[in-house]
């Protein structure tokens, strides 16, 4: 896969096998949509910070902010509601 930002595969995220499970999130992160994925990919898993993430998205910081923000908001009602069907 040929792309302009840092690729992150959820596979390469997994945690460890002493780790908590955690892959109903990470099933959940897969299924949102592109625009928020992927400032969570990158401020949570590349561990970059919101100008950092608007940098390499090329969109404002507020931006960064507002998806972060919906983002959880899904991923809270996904996983409250078992809203995922994999």
């Amino acid at each position: 896969m040929d792309c302009a930002l840092p690729c992150v595969r959820m596979q390469t995220i997994a945690p460890a096998a002493t780790s908590p499970d955690y892959s109903d999130l990470y099933k959940s992160i897969d299924r949102l949509p592109e625009k928020y994925r992927t400032v969570v990919i990158l401020y949570y898993f590349s561990e970059s910070d919101i100008q950092t993430t608007a940098n390499a998205l090329k969109i404002p910081p507020g931006t960064v902010k507002s998806r972060l923000n919906r983002a959880r908001k899904l991923l809270k009602e996904m996983l409250e509601n078992h809203a995922f069907d994999f």
